[in-house]
């Protein structure tokens, strides 16, 4: 609109100066005429783009957000939500922002304000979800989640984080249902393996925890957690030669110094 905008001034001042020996009157009609036909032009100009010009700073926004900007691609958001006050995905895509800013609150009024606009925006619901996980508010990500998977029983990510957060309030069964779910949805994912495990194992069924264990690193063979875990899961079980291997395992695989002094620790103790 600008560049039009800009075209339409010059052409009519060449236009004036080229026609200067006209009447003042007539030059006055002339100016007149020229202004309410620029008036006309801009506001049929403004008319009908809120929603486009607003979709140009959410795109604008999100390439901020992707470079990590996260500050200027809020500024971006919140000029395409003045222009368009009911646009969901600019509240979504800000509350986003917020949230990798860690303002945790202000993502969450955002999610909010986008399922109030669209109370069929599965995405959204996922978010406020994570924000209310990443608080340690589990329960109400399981109910955020649970509305996104209503709306979208398909998206597997979301299985994975309410499994995540049944885990974290010790309902176990609830979270191996879940991982069990994305499992058949993803079945290559060595991480839902593991963690299916890690609640199997503290259900105290061991063998189906060595099951999903060995499951995770068939699929990802330097996963040196899985073998830590799996080796503590056959050291309850009394199976001192397999769990000794894995420990040996997950300190070759490793560089993390917390788990290389836990495994050692653990080899010490099976050799005393």
């Amino acid at each position: 609109m600008t560049t039009g905008l800009g075209s339409a001034i010059v052409s009519d001042g060449i236009w004036l100066k080229q026609e200067g020996r006209l009447s003042v009157n007539r030059v006055y009609v002339v100016l007149l005429l020229s202004l309410v036909l620029l008036l006309g032009v801009v506001l049929s100009a403004c008319e009908g783009t809120a929603q486009r010009t607003a979709e140009w700073y959410l795109d604008q926004g999100n390439e901020l957000a992707e470079q990590g900007s996260y500050d200027e691609a809020i500024e971006e958001y919140t000029s395409a939500i003045e222009l368009d006050p009911d646009y969901a995905e600019a509240y979504n895509n800000r509350g986003n922002a917020y949230f990798y800013l860690g303002e945790y609150q202000d993502a969450i009024a955002d999610f909010i304000s986008a399922i109030e606009l669209d109370p069929d925006y599965a995405e959204a619901y996922y978010n406020l979800g994570y924000a209310h996980y990443s608080l340690g508010e589990y329960q109400e990500a399981i109910g955020n989640f649970t509305s996104a998977i209503e709306l979208d029983p398909n998206d597997a990510e979301v299985y994975f984080n309410r499994g995540n957060a049944y885990f974290h309030l010790g309902e176990l069964q609830e979270a191996i249902a879940d991982f069990t779910t994305l499992i058949e949805l993803d079945p290559n994912d060595a991480e839902v393996y593991y963690n299916r495990g890690v609640s199997y194992y503290y259900l105290g069924e061991h063998q189906d925890a060595i099951a999903d264990f060995t499951s995770a690193i068939e699929l990802d063979p330097d996963y040196a957690k899985a073998y830590y875990i799996r080796g503590i899961a056959y050291k309850v079980q009394g199976e001192k030669a397999e769990a000794i291997a894995d420990f040996e395992e997950a300190i070759n695989l490793t560089i993390d110094p917390q788990l290389i002094e836990m495994a050692t620790e653990q080899i010490e103790e099976l050799e005393e």
